[in-house]
């Protein structure tokens, strides 16, 4: 049975992708604290919100999206999983080997013409890079492109967690014990993350992070298999989870002495409970493609431009933020020729990103495949942009 691509989930990608680069082109680098007046607040509030989770999205959706692509029977795992590995494998490499040369081109620039640079690039941390294990245990080494790390943790999941947890999964044959399953690794990642366990993107702590929440994406995705009313509610109120999860930004201001008090004793944790729950509960109500307003909305035009470009646009748009940042000293002190300035560099950042996915991430992915047979799933599935 063919499986139709899920637009909405696409969209959502894209939104955290674009969210992730407001955090990484240093807003308050370029307009400084105190500009806007009591607008600081709120921007302190989304800096801190799209700063962490957005990351977890990537996570947990793909988790979902290679359970949907590539497993069609949750209890009969059987997966060619040379073919996916090789899918794999063209999806991450090229562009990420293509920032690692951006970033020593520029870093030979800088050095020949004496700009300086916010850190220093070393060749010895260069093998590990292009395996991508610099993320590793045990094999780390400073990345010279930051949100690379996502990449080699990603390379250890698709190499390791893949083939345990689609053999872990099967054997869970009732309904309940998927719950309780998925209830359980959603309190080992609360837990981690109260213990500080799970709060960085490199060693442990990132394969801490990547096994919980790519975990509870394919639980998420097995739930959908089963005839059960948790999908079911979800589907109905798919709608009222979006409205919740807007609701979950701003409830990070102090609305109450009270809340005020036990956000204060723990922040990340109570901001992790209340993302992962509303988030996997849009994830169950959208899986079934029906129409609703909140499917309209995630699956628009501009978020599905944003989302299929995703990859790109998250690995490239650092660079760009290198090539700026050792001229903001230089920038008029106007707040308003500071805001043109960072919707200049927005723009050229998705249009570059654009054209890298366009020209370079997608030919190159086809180069890769067409050297390999075809595989049985490819025929049945239709593909899933996954991140």
């Amino acid at each position: 049975m063919r499986k139709e691509h899920i637009k909405a989930y696409t969209g959502i990608r894209g939104i955290a992708a674009a969210t992730i680069v407001l955090t990484h082109i240093h807003l308050e680098e370029i307009i400084p604290r105190g500009s806007f007046g009591s607008l600081d607040t709120f921007f302190i509030i989304m800096d801190s919100f799209i700063g962490w989770n957005q990351v977890d999205v990537f996570f947990i959706l793909s988790g979902f999206i290679l359970g949907y692509v590539y497993v069609p029977d949750v209890s009969n795992p059987k997966i060619n999983y040379k073919d996916f590995l090789v899918k794999r494998i063209a999806r991450i490499v090229p562009l990420h080997h293509l920032t690692i040369l951006a970033i020593g081109l520029m870093a030979v620039v800088a050095w020949y013409f004496g700009i300086p640079t916010e850190k220093s690039y070393h060749l010895n941390d260069l093998p590990s890079q292009l395996l991508m294990v610099h993320a590793w245990p045990y094999f780390l080494s400073q990345s010279w492109n930051g949100p690379s790390w996502y990449v080699s943790i990603s390379f250890f999941a698709y190499l390791f967690l893949v083939p345990l947890l689609f053999k872990f999964v099967s054997k869970m044959r009732k309904n309940y014990l998927l719950i309780a399953l998925f209830f359980l690794v959603l309190a080992m990642d609360w837990a981690l993350t109260m213990t500080n366990t799970i709060t960085d993107g490199y060693g442990w702590p990132a394969i801490n992070r990547v096994v919980c929440q790519f975990s509870i994406g394919y639980l998420l995705y097995s739930l959908t298999t089963f005839k059960n009313p948790v999908s079911q509610v979800a589907s109905k109120l798919v709608s009222v989870w979006l409205l919740l999860t807007f609701v979950w930004i701003f409830s990070r201001l102090p609305l109450s002495m009270v809340w005020q008090g036990i956000y204060n004793e723990f922040p990340q944790m109570i901001s992790r409970m209340l993302f992962e729950f509303i988030f996997a509960l849009l994830i169950l109500g959208l899986a079934d493609n029906r129409k609703s307003l909140a499917k309209t909305i995630l699956a628009n035009r501009f978020f599905l431009w944003l989302g299929t470009m995703s990859y790109s646009l998250y690995m490239f748009h650092n660079l760009i933020g290198k090539v700026i940042h050792p001229f903001v000293d230089k920038i008029p002190d106007s707040t308003w020729i500071r805001i043109l300035i960072i919707i200049g560099m927005y723009a050229f950042v998705l249009a570059a990103s654009w054209s890298v996915y366009k020209f370079f991430e997608v030919p190159s992915r086809n180069y890769i495949i067409k050297f390999f047979p075809k595989s049985k799933i490819s025929n049945k599935v239709k593909a899933q942009n996954i991140s």
